[in-house]
This record gives C-alpha cells, structure tokens and sequence, in this order.
C-alpha cells in the first residue's frame, strides 16, 4: 500500500511531523495484518467447500469467491491475483512499511540525541559564561570597595542630582549652522591671500505656496497663473557652467575693475547675453515695485488708468506713502516733511545707491545693510522676521540673488539702550562692509553727540563708506553740506492708506493696509490687530522643557505692531529698487554695454567721503562736544576696536570676548548654551500672507530655480582668533597668574548664530518661554563673582594706548552657578593659589580705604535693569515682568517687578517692587593690572572713576597711554578680578573696547 500525506500546521517543528508519520506507519502495519488473516480464512471455507470436486482449477473456485475479496480489498482494483502472488504483494509491501517505520524511529532517535548534546552544550556554555560574569563582578566589586572613599565624597559634593540627571537624559540637538559661512581655517587663508572668503549661496523660495504643505499639490498651477498676469523670469545663462571662477576684481582698490580687464568669458562682457539680461532685469524689478504697491490696493491693476510714478508717487504733490522725494537743497538741517511721505533722500543718497548697487552687480559682490536702534526698532512684540529690518531683506533678497548679488541685512537693535554700546567698536560689532546704515534710536538716544559718534565711527571705520538714513538732522545736515555722507529720512508712510472707521469697513481693506490708520473711534480695534504672533507650534521631534506663552510678550503701546514694519521696510526698499532700475537702464543705454566707471566705481568716492569728514571743523562736529564722553580726541578721530559678548553683533563668531580671555589650567573658556532644537522653524502661518490676499513673493519668485553660486563673506578679517605678529606687553608680574576657574558666560542659546539676520538661528535656550519670537537683543557678558579668580585677556592690536571696558556690577552672586556652592576663590584649587606677592613690586594706584565718595554722599546712580537668570537671560527678556519707565533720563533705567522666575529659581521669597539692582557689597575691591601697574577700587572709588557715557552704558578705564604704544600695535595683557562679596555680587563684563 502507498503512503498517504497529510497536511499540518507550517509551525510543526520536525520532530512532531516525525512523530506523526510514525503513527501512520504503525496503522499501516496492523492493517496488513487483519488483511492478511481474513485471506486465510476466507481460503480455508473454499477449502472446505470444494472437498468433493478436487479436479476442478483452484481459479475457478477464487472466482467464486472474488465479490467478497474485493469487497474487502477495493485498493486491489478487482483484479485477479494467484494466492502466491497476492501474498508475495503483501509480504513486498509489508516489508517496505517495516523499512520506512524503522528508518524514521531511528532518524527521530538521531534528532532527539543532536538535542540532548546540544542542550547540554550550551547548559556547558552558560555555566562558563556564569562562571565569568561572576569572575568579572567580583573584580568589579574589588574595584569598587577600593574606590569607595572616594566615590562618597564625590556624592557629597554634588548638590543638584536632579538637575545633572536632566542634562543627561537630555540631548542638545547637533549644531547645524543654517547661515552658510566661511570655516575659521578658510578665513585665515583668505586673509594670508589678500581676498575675502566665498561660500555657496542659492535663493531659497520664501513665498507661502512653498512653504505651506497645503499648497504642494497647487504649486504650478498658481505659478503659472502668476505668470501670466505678472510675468516670470524666463532667462537661464547657457554659459553659467563655463563662466570664469577666479575673483579677478580683487587686485583692484575696492574691486574697481576696468572694462578692459574682465576676462573674455565673463558675463558682464558678453554682449548677446547682457541684451538678454538687462531687459530680463528691468522688467523684474518693475515688477517688484508693482507688487509692492499691489498689497496696498495701487497696482496697475488697480489703477490701470496712473503710469508706474503716478502710482507711488501721489497726484499734485498729495501725501502718498511711497512719496519719498529727492531732494537737492544746500542745508536740510530743519527740512521737515511729515509721517505720511516715506521720507527723503539727497540727490547724492540716491546716486550713491546706484553707485553701490551698481558696484556689487557687476563685480559679484555683496550688498549689506545694517540697522541700529531700540526696543521699537528691534521689533519687540513681534516675531523677529516681521520687524521692517528682516522685512527689507524679504523684499530685496529674490530681486538681488537674480542678479547675481548675496543680500545680507541686520537688525542690531537692543531694548531700553541706544547705539553707543555697539558703534565704540563700530569696525567689528557691525563690519566694515556696509553700504546702508541705520540709525533708529530716537527714544534712547536723543543726543546730537551720540549719532554723530556714530556716523563719524561708521565713515572712518569701514572699507566701505555706506549712505546713512535717519539720525539727528542737524548732524546729517552737517555731513551732507561738508560733503562727507550721503543722508536721507524715514517718514511713517501713511499717507494715501483708507483710514479704518468700522470693522466691517476694515475687511474691504487689503491685508497690508488694514488696521493701519485709525480714528480716533477705531483706535482700539487697530490696537486688537496690531500684532500677529505665537509662540510655539508642535514639531515631532522636540517638546519644549519650559512651558510656552501662547503669545509673543512685548506689546507696550510704544512699539508698532507687524503691518507697521511691513509697510516701513518696504518704504526703505522701494528708493533701493529705483535706484536699481535706473542703474540697468544707464546700463542697457550705454555703448557697447559698458556702464560708464564713475557711475559704478567707489574707490575714489569713499576716499573723498574719508577725507570730507577728517577735514571737516570740529566746531561742526558735536561729537567734540561731548561732555560725557572722554578722551574725545581718540573716540572721536580714531577708529575703535571691540569684542563683546552682546548681541545681535553682525559677526558674533568672531568677535565675542571668548576670543580674548586666556584658558583655565584645564584648556576650558566659558562657553554659551546651545540651541534646544535643529533649525529651520516649522511653518508659522503668523508671519505669513493668509490665503485669499496678495502674495508679494509669490510674484517676485516666479521663473526658473535660482542658480547657485559663489558669494563673499564678510567677516571682519583679521579674525580675532589669528595670531597678530605683534610685540606683546605682558601684564608684568613676576608670578604667573593663572586664568581663574569661575568665570562664566551670560548669553541667550546658540549666541553665536545671533548675528540679527532673517535666517540666524537665536535665542532658542532652554528657559525660553517663547522659542519662535527669535529676537537676538541680550545683554550677554563675561561674569564673575569674588570667587572666580582672575580673568587674564589679550588685546590685539592696539595702537593709540587706549582700553576701556564695560562693566555691568548689579548681578547677584548666587545667579552665577559657576561659584553659587563654593566658599573660597577658585574653590579653594591649590592650583589657582598663586597670588601676587611683595616681590612683583607692581605700581600700587589703590588710594587710602577710607576714600569716601565727595561730601559723604551715597552715589546716587547705583541703580540697575534686571539680575540676570541662570542661563543668561534677563527676566524682562523671558517672562516680560519688567517694565522700562520711558520717563526716566537717569543713567540707569528702572524696572518693577514681581520677579516669580527669579524667587522661584534662587529659592527666595518674591520681593514684589524692586527699584534698584543689586548695589556693590561695602568690602568690594576691584583690581586691574595692566603693564606692571595694579589699580585697586574700593566701592566708593569705583564710581566716582566710572564714566557714564550713555544710560546703561559705563565704562572704566583701563589704559590711557598713547606713550606706551607709540603709534605701532601692540598686543596688550590685562587683568581683573573682583573680592570681598562672598555670594551678594556677581559682576558681567560685557564689552571691551580700545584703539
């Protein structure tokens, strides 16, 4: 009999489907036996039947018999069968079942003997690996017991378990620079070689159908829709990958090329491509100022029956807010146009435009603008995109990149101060390549003096001469009559804008007009509209670790809301974009396409502005005036240097105080927070056009990708970083000091991205409560308490033997978490304990203890802004609990405060009104050392040599010594540390400055 096969489950391990087959087999066998004995019997009845007819054949008598056989035995197919052969067939087939049976009990046997072995084969392995483990734990054990000591006093030193244990669990993302930028070593190199380094830049599309992932599936369908009412840029060089690479204008002063010097293949020689691109140009940049003017309702769809100037410009000398006239007059000291123009510009502000756009397109150069000014300029209440600052660069950044120009803009401003903190170290804090300046500091700094320090700074610091717009008009009226700057003024361009009388009224508005003019019975609707902002928006990869504010803090009545710094960054944007076409018009026009050299060329003009202004009588300069600034003769003549820990700077990379300060024994320098999450930001639809409302951007982008190509970065060079050359003049001593161990950084998260720029990635630190405001203003520094030890700096390069630094005394010691658990300086570290001794013999300036301040007066301006919290902000900055008292022209503004942040952070009761900062503890002494002198300040001393240039802007002197330099730079050592407070002061170095 054949074997049947069954069906089994595909998870039946082999040695049950061996099991069963054995099964089979046995019923197979018992079965041919029952068969065979019922044969027998059935042979021996025909036996017994058949006795009497023994003649008859044996098949006769089977046949009589075959129903009942096959019957029985259907699997024979009836067939016929002697008895010897039917029983060989079975015996055959009986055999075969006793094979197989056997051949699988014994292929079981085999697979249950490979277990057993393999089992105990590994219960052998196991127990040596017990064996070891146990082995090693003992050893780890032995290790243990002998380390044991030492690892309980470590546990008893740490006093914040809780706190170590969240930094561990908690992984800062990686630091991905969202800027590209020069590395260090390509800086150096580029300065070794002459030339400032390149990096590669490519547009990317900002407009709301590429940033929504709503609109993915829409994207070309609105695009070409857009084109075909607007126009679209069509033109792709077919040469781009063969164009020359080298900077071939960097031999010339200020990369002033002449014709005659391009290399052959170069585009701006190529005449068949320029008769394509400069048609292709006008035609995009009149379609930028159209589109502009579209989001206020004055397109020339709008107004199809007004020319391109009739729309922007007004009818009949009417107030219009794209009204920015040229004006060409001998002395506009007290010209005085009104809020509703968009200002004015000089006849020689807009040539200088041509000239320095014109510049940076055909040399491939950058085009920077910078901008400083307070709390109102900075944007406060708003997101830091939406202020008018980055909102000029979204405009002009599409425009610029097409013409092959990188656009870099900055907004440098900080609540509650001026200018003064970054324009004594103009060249570095906001660079030297700058060709539109800023100024919009009208609350803060109302001085004559201070905006011509500013000016004067800018003009004699830079390797470019930029044109300034906005400042005191008596100073640019000064400037612009000695020939010195080109001027111009912002006005609030509200002019021509529908004044909103009802809500319903407002909605007929377009979106970037409305709630713009109030009545007086609207005004506190437009006050419900004014801003548009949120705080966070859920991201997959990170959850916020401090609770976030549903909304932006900031929104004083003094600071304009997004649509105000809308309209004003477009108001300084539109004179830029005339400029820009009449400068590819003259160029179009010219013969043979070369645009005439004293269009374009800007060596010989910043020599002249240059010259201008050293020329010019300092009975015309108030900066010579200034009562509270000192030595004029330096600050006001000689180009400053700085390093701060402020920011935004444009370059805070290279010019933080970190650069300066010599490491600890251990190699470590303080260093800032990072960020807590990867850039970029998940689209916020806050600062963003809403659906259903005109789309500048989405008209200006319009056409094909954006090439990528080389663009210069303007990082001051110079680095800090690069060894000078210079002689050093060392501190003096003749025991060393040593760098002290406590001191720490005071500065938002990720300080170094903080450069004021639309893409710099700031101020996204732990303790954040608003992580998408992005604002850079922080009041960063240095701190130190009496603990920390000695900080030791270089400083590079200086010529004219003057170092004055920024001091910011008002902190409270326990705020400094470098030293907050220790009781000795450098927590008592035996190698840190090397003090100077009577052997240095250095010059002691230290006056009597008893110096008292004059007439036993308390001094009456120790009074501060806000402490600062444990990861560098201020408390005003995080939770907005203070509050600046605008009435207040003392040098140091007051704040109120419940300070709930900074009770619960430091452990101590809330105190509900605090007027002042932390005053100094009556034992302070400060000492400095620079060049074998040591000056000692006790409390009284110290303010009375303070020098208060501006509110919140103090400075102590460290060197005034033109005799030690003699005109030829030197690298210069100094010290300081402060002693005697204990825990009560923690004092923030925020800035040094020298020439």
């Amino acid at each position: 009999m054949g074997t049947t096969t069954t069906g089994n489950s595909g998870g039946d391990s082999d040695l049950t489907r061996t099991s069963r087959r054995s099964k089979a087999i046995q019923s197979r066998w018992n079965a041919s036996f029952f068969l065979m004995a019922v044969a027998v019997f059935l042979l021996f009845k025909a036996g017994e039947a058949g006795q009497g007819a023994v003649e008859e054949p044996v098949l006769a008598e089977t046949q009589s018999t075959e129903p009942v056989i096959m019957d029985l035995l259907p699997s024979m197919n009836k067939k016929q069968l002697s008895q010897e052969e039917e029983e060989a067939m079975e015996l055959q087939q009986m055999v075969e079942d006793v094979e197989e049976y056997e051949a699988a009990l014994a292929a079981e046997a085999a697979k249950e003997q490979a277990a057993k072995e393999q089992a105990a084969k590994e219960q052998t392995t196991n127990q040596d690996k017990e064996q070891t483990e146990q082995v090693r734990n003992n050893k780890k054990q032995e290790e243990w017991q002998e380390a044991r000591p030492k690892a309980r006093r470590a546990a008893e030193d740490k006093k914040d378990d809780k706190k170590e244990e969240e930094k561990e669990e908690f992984k800062l993302p990686e630091q991905i620079p969202t800027i590209p930028a020069a590395s260090q070593s390509d800086k150096i190199k580029a300065f070794k070689q002459k030339t400032r380094p390149k990096v590669p830049y490519q547009y990317q599309r900002r407009a709301v159908i590429d940033q929504d992932p709503s609109k993915k599936n829409d994207r070309n369908r609105i695009r070409k829709e857009l084109g075909q009412k607007w126009g679209t840029w069509r033109l792709q060089d077919p040469k781009f990958k063969d164009r020359p690479q080298e900077d071939f204008a960097k031999q010339f002063p200020s990369r002033d090329i002449p014709w005659n010097k391009f290399p052959p293949s170069a585009w701006q020689v190529d005449q068949e491509y320029l008769k394509k691109f400069l048609p292709e140009a006008k035609a995009l940049v009149e379609r930028s100022m159209e589109a502009i003017l579209a989001e206020y309702g004055w397109s020339k769809f709008d107004l199809p029956d007004q020319t391109l100037e009739e729309r922007y410009m007004g009818k009949d000398e009417e107030p219009h807010s794209f009204r920015t006239p040229i004006i060409n007059v001998t002395d506009i000291r007290d010209l005085r146009l009104g809020n509703d123009y968009g200002g004015w510009i000089s006849e020689k502000y807009y040539r200088g435009l041509i000239r320095r756009i014109m510049h940076a397109i055909i040399t491939g150069d950058t085009f920077t603008m910078v901008m400083g000014g307070h709390s109102a300029s900075a944007g406060h209440g708003n997101h830091f995109q939406q202020s008018y600052t980055l909102q000029f660069f979204k405009v002009l950044e599409p425009v610029f990149a097409r013409l092959g120009v990188k656009l870099n803009t900055h907004n440098v401003g900080f609540g509650g101060l001026g200018t003064l903190q970054s324009s004594m170290g103009s060249k570095d804090l906001y660079g030297q390549e700058i060709d539109m300046l800023i100024w919009d500091s009208q609350m803060t700094e109302k001085s004559n003096e201070a905006y011509d320090f500013f000016a004067r700074q800018a003009i004699m610091a830079g390797k470019r001469v930029p044109v300034f717009l906005n400042g005191m008009p008596k100073v640019l009226g000064s400037l612009d009559k000695a020939q010195a700057a080109e001027v111009g003024m912002l006005g609030e361009g509200k002019g021509g804008v529908p004044e909103i009388v009802n809500a319903k009224m407002a909605e007929s508005v377009p979106h970037a007009a409305r709630y713009l003019r109030c009545n007086g019975e609207t005004r506190g609707l437009c006050r419900e509209k004014e801003y548009n902002g949120t705080c966070w928006i859920d991201r997959d990869d990170y959850t916020p670790r401090t609770n976030q504010q549903a909304e932006p803090g900031g929104r004083a009545s003094w600071h304009p809301g997004f649509r105000q710094h809308a309209v004003r960054g477009r108001l300084i944007a539109f004179p830029v974009l005339r400029a820009l076409l009449e400068g590819l018009t003259l160029w179009d026009e010219a013969t043979d396409k070369k645009l005439p050299v004293e269009v374009w060329h800007v060596d010989e003009h910043y020599k002249t502005l240059k010259k201008n202004l050293e020329e010019m009588p300092e009975s015309e300069s108030p900066c010579f005036t200034w009562k509270d600034v000192d030595p004029k003769a330096i600050l006001c003549n000689k180009v400053m240097s700085a390093a701060s820990e402020m920011t935004p700077r444009v370059f805070p990379k290279d010019t933080h105080l970190r650069h300066l300060i010599k490491p600890a024994l251990d190699g470590s320098k303080p260093e800032p927070p990072g960020y807590e999450y990867s850039p970029p930001d998940v689209f916020n639809p806050t600062m963003e056009t809403p659906d259903g409302e005109f789309d500048y951007l989405a008209v200006v982008e319009n056409g094909v990708d954006y090439p990528e190509f080389m663009a210069f970065d303007n990082s001051p060079l110079p680095p800090f970083a690069l060894p000078t050359g210079n002689k050093v003049i060392p501190l003096g001593t003749k025991t060393e000091l040593k760098q002290g161990k406590g001191w720490g950084v005071r500065a938002p998260g990720n300080a170094d991205g903080c450069d004021g720029s639309y893409d710099g990635f700031c101020n996204r630190g732990q303790f954040n409560p608003c992580l998408l405001y992005g604002h850079n203003d922080n009041r960063g520094g240095l701190s130190f308490t009496s603990f920390s030890g000695w900080g030791i700096f270089t400083i590079p390069n200086v010529k004219e033997g003057l170092i004055l630094i920024r001091l910011e005394w008002w902190g409270y010691g326990k705020e400094h978490p470098e030293t907050r658990d220790w009781d000795k300086e450098n927590d008592g570290d035996e190698a840190y304990a090397r003090r100077l001794s009577e052997e240095d013999d250095l010059e002691d300036d230290a006056d009597d203890a008893s110096y008292r301040y004059p007439n036993d007066a308390a001094y009456p301006n120790e009074t501060s802004f806000a402490p600062y919290l444990d990861d560098g902000y201020y408390v005003d900055e995080v939770d907005e609990t203070f509050y600046l008292d605008e009435a207040d022209t003392r040098p140091f503004a007051h704040w109120n405060t419940t300070e709930p942040e900074r009770a619960r952070r430091l452990g101590e009761p809330p105190r509900q009104r605090r007027l002042k900062g932390n005053e100094n503890c009556n034992e302070i002494k400060f000492e400095v050392i620079v060049n074998g002198k040591k000056t000692e300040y006790n409390k009284a001393k110290f303010h009375e040599r303070l020098k208060i240039f501006q509110r919140v802007v103090q400075v102590i002197e460290v060197l005034n010594d033109p005799n030690l330099t003699n005109g030829v730079s030197h690298d210069i050592e100094i010290a300081m540390r402060i002693t005697g407070c204990g825990h009560t002061n923690m004092w923030v170095l925020s800035g040094i400055y020298w020439a």
